[in-house]
């Protein structure tokens, strides 16, 4: 019963391994405002001139087909985005849109990701079903932005992940500055 307990916990640590990770390269960033219809496409919306918004704007590439390789493994492609050492020591997650393809064919793979919708973080924390505080990342201190890909789906099944992409606090304000001055 022992041994076969341990040959269990073997191929589960075997799968879960193999659940793996894609390489992802961070190529460019910068810090756009793009209209709401761009960043909701599939919205409803009865409010057609919803103001445009500030973004963070990631441009990754990929040797691997992300779509193609996470939808091979009938997995949800998720971003998500979080800040790393903010004053407050609470938890931040960013809001983040794609990754959307910038073509077709070319390899390597290369994908857009808007992510920190209004230049905002929620936390982790909530409190009447919304985020108990925001941080706004133009303002408040932090050390990093990181984000990742992720396929979803229900567990105990492990979840294909790509490396974090990173973005340092000093690259944001120098972004932020040079955003401001267009």
């Amino acid at each position: 019963m022992l041994r076969r307990g341990i040959l269990l916990l073997l191929a589960l640590a075997t799968v879960s391994c193999s659940g793996g990770r894609v390489a992802v390269t961070l190529d460019h960033t910068s810090i756009r405002v793009i209209d709401h219809a761009t960043l909701f496409p599939e919205s409803p919306d009865p409010h057609p001139d919803r103001p445009s918004r500030q973004v963070l704007q990631l441009n990754i590439s990929s040797q691997t087909d992300l779509l193609k390789y996470f939808g091979d493994r009938h997995t949800q492609l998720q971003v998500r985005c979080s800040v790393d050492g903010n004053t407050n020591g609470r938890a931040y997650n960013g809001f983040a849109i794609g990754p959307i393809p910038e073509g077709k064919g070319a390899i390597p793979h290369r994908y857009t990701i808007y992510s920190f919708i209004g230049l905002e973080a929620d936390e982790a924390q909530y409190e009447n079903g919304k985020p108990a505080s925001t941080l706004n990342l133009k303002a408040d201190r932090f050390q990093a932005l990181k984000c990742h890909l992720i396929g979803v789906q229900k567990a105990p099944v492990p979840f294909p992940r790509s490396n974090d992409f990173v973005v340092s606090a000093s690259t944001f304000h120098e972004l932020l500055r040079g955003a401001s001055k267009r």
